[in-house]
């Protein structure tokens, strides 16, 4: 599910509030991505046809999740998304804010201890890359 610029930029806002707020892990960033939710990876595809099948006929459709929290691991900072009206593979869907220490976007797969935030309601548009 990707983000449009505008939302990114309302994102990248609220992730900038959070750190203003004395959570202070924004000199560490090497890379901010902020721009999708993954919902099927191709490492994922084994034993997910139905789903890969699914969501490939859905390409190009707009869809509204929800953002309820910023997590933090060693190596990646993500929005968590607590709704959303699509099948996502993943246990935790997750925006990848930002990557730091040598990470890469795929760590925010290991972040555990979120902070709950006031729900965002954002669009995303469903595509394949």
């Amino acid at each position: 599910l990707f983000l449009d610029e505008e939302t990114k930029k309302g994102l990248l806002d609220v992730f900038l509030t959070y750190l203003e707020e004395g959570n202070s892990i924004g000199y560490l960033m090497n890379k901010i991505y902020l721009d999708h939710c993954t919902l099927l990876h191709v490492s994922q595809l084994h034993g997910n046809s139905e789903i890969y099948n699914y969501l490939n006929d859905r390409i190009g459709e707009k869809y509204e999740i929800v953002i309820n929290g910023i997590g933090i691991s060693d190596k990646a900072v993500a929005f968590r998304v607590a709704e959303y009206s699509v099948v996502c593979i993943n246990e935790i869907p997750h925006i990848t804010i930002a990557t730091f220490n040598g990470g890469k976007p795929v760590d925010s797969n290991n972040i555990t201890e979120w902070k709950d935030i006031e729900p965002i309601i954002i669009k995303t548009t469903l595509k394949k890359i």
